[in-house]
């Protein structure tokens, strides 16, 4: 293969970085002569990660049917020349690729019990113990949790490493290490929760390869669907009052196998990105939804299956796809018709059409879900969270009408944005960033309505004082009463509407908590 000469390979690859947001007629053809050179070409991992992101971009922002599948077919040929690197003899640029998601490398990871069940049963040939990080007094702890007692008492007074305990106990039919471990977890008779906990005290670290039929930020990708192709420059500037407002958002119809397989291009692109949330790793397959917002993009709801459901609140997971690249995630804590909501764009799609994309989001919240508050809490914004300072996280919030929740806050912000306005290079000053930061920003999208606006940490406090009060701090007992059960037999959109239709449940909740003896109607 011609490999080209690596300056003009980086001098390429930098101009193609520089225009793959671009989209007039030159942009289209400067792509096309782009990629052409560097299909010829070979590159050293920086490069290599780099193209790759490069290429995700021009997929998920596709010009073009030809500029389209020149990009698909070179993350092909990428993630071959990956693989080709990762299983060479240079260990230094095997290290640079570990832990990028490209197809043809390798995770070394950490993840739930459950995920790692799961990735274990779907994918048992690329699924392996990595490390095992806890001292040994904790990992023989875990495994006198799980033997007959006459069978632990040759353990308890030397110490073992993992390997060595598994080496001790394993039968020779057992498969792999890890799939022993997992299904020797899964027979201690405890609790899920103690389960998960003693899982987590080994401090296990995992690595994936992502070879053979395993998704990685490469491959992972939604449904089919038609590709929408960007004719025109991006959205950069929208009325997002408008755009919250339009009430078109197309639901897919979804047979099993296509929840299941949206349930799994998540949770591999979180995987291949060293992320794991709760809904994605918990989904229900049963209320998995997807809906086609327009411009390309398709939403995933992730409602969790009834074990994981919060109480009160309903966590509902998304991820976004863009022409059914992976392209961001987060998710909605819901609760009566208010919602605390952020966003997570993965690194290589940063830099496209960011706002309009979250508009889309909170527009199918607040149509699904019927929303009418979001809130964005201070972390997202930048409290203790050096990368939203700097990447002026509250401006992005603020151009879509968020407001933060204090009025000499909203006053602060309203004067420096319009500094900013008056001057593209001035930067509010770092103190002032960090002052925003301080508290909640919201969005109301029903300014003119009564409707109820509380948030659940009033209840769980009632709660506390009631089971302390009326039971002696015993818990077990509270979980007898009838309230404790609201969502029971219902999907989780079901109990969110219902309880937005009859907020008085919410009133007898608080009523029950007070007036012991007083009943609950159910849900």
């Amino acid at each position: 293969m011609n490999t080209g000469n690596s300056d003009d390979l980086k001098r390429a690859l930098n101009r193609l970085t520089g225009i793959m947001q671009q989209f007039d007629r030159n942009a289209a053809n400067e792509k096309h002569q782009l990629l052409h050179h560097l299909s010829n070409g070979t590159f050293q991992p920086p490069d290599l990660i780099s193209y790759h992101h490069c290429l995700l971009f021009l997929t998920a922002y596709p010009q073009t049917a030809t500029l389209n599948k020149m990009a698909q077919q070179e993350l092909k040929r990428i993630a071959g020349l990956a693989q080709s690197v990762y299983l060479g003899k240079s260990d230094a640029k095997r290290n640079r690729l570990t832990n990028t998601g490209i197809s043809g490398t390798a995770m070394h990871v950490s993840f739930s019990f459950d995920l790692v069940k799961w990735l274990n049963e779907k994918f048992p040939d690329q699924v392996s113990i990595f490390s095992c990080d806890a001292d040994e007094e904790t990992i023989k702890s875990v495994f006198l949790a799980g033997l007959h007692r006459f069978e632990a008492d040759r353990f308890r007074e030397d110490s073992f490493t993992l390997q060595q305990l598994i080496r001790k106990l394993k039968p020779k039919s057992a498969g792999s290490d890890l799939h022993w471990l997992l299904q020797f977890l899964d027979h201690i008779p405890v609790s899920h929760e103690i389960r998960s906990h003693l899982y987590d005290s080994l401090k296990l670290f995992i690595t994936i390869s992502l070879t053979g039929p395993v998704p990685s930020l490469t491959s992972a990708r939604s449904v089919p669907r038609k590709t929408f192709f960007h004719k025109t420059e991006l959205i950069r500037r929208f009325d997002p009052d408008s755009e919250l407002r339009e009430k078109k958002a197309a639901p897919y119809k979804l047979a099993a196998r296509d929840k299941e397989h949206i349930i799994e291009a998540a949770r591999m692109t979180l995987c291949a990105l060293l992320r794991e949330t709760d809904p994605v790793t918990h989904a229900n397959v049963n209320e998995v939804e997807l809906f086609d917002m327009g411009r390309g993009i398709d939403i995933a709801l992730y409602p969790m299956i009834h074990e994981k459901k919060l109480s009160l609140e309903s966590y509902i997971g998304y991820m976004a796809f863009k022409n059914r690249v992976p392209i961001a995630y987060g998710g909605g804590w819901i609760f009566l018709h208010r919602s605390k909501i952020g966003i997570n764009i993965f690194p290589a799609l940063r830099g496209g059409e960011s706002s309009y994309l979250f508009a889309q989001i909170l527009r199918i919240y607040h149509l699904h879900y019927r929303v009418k508050k979001f809130i964005v809490e201070p972390y997202q914004i930048g409290k203790n969270n050096a990368e939203g300072l700097r990447s002026g996280a509250y401006w992005f919030y603020y151009r879509l009408g968020f407001r933060s929740d204090k009025k000499e806050l909203q006053k602060t912000a309203d004067h420096e944005f319009m500094l900013l306005k008056q001057n593209r290079n001035y930067r509010p000053p770092l103190h002032i960033m960090k002052q925003l930061s301080g508290s909640n920003m919201e969005l109301n999208l029903a300014p003119g309505e009564n409707y109820p606006d509380e948030s659940p940490e009033p209840v769980s406090e009632l709660l506390t004082r009631y089971i302390n009060e009326h039971h002696a701090g015993k818990r077990t007992e509270s979980l007898k009463m009838d309230f404790m059960k609201l969502k029971e037999g219902k999907s989780e959109r079901e109990s969110i509407l219902k309880l937005q239709r009859d907020s008085r449940l919410l009133e007898e909740l608080k009523q029950r908590l007070l007036v012991p003896g007083r009943s609950i109607r159910r849900m």
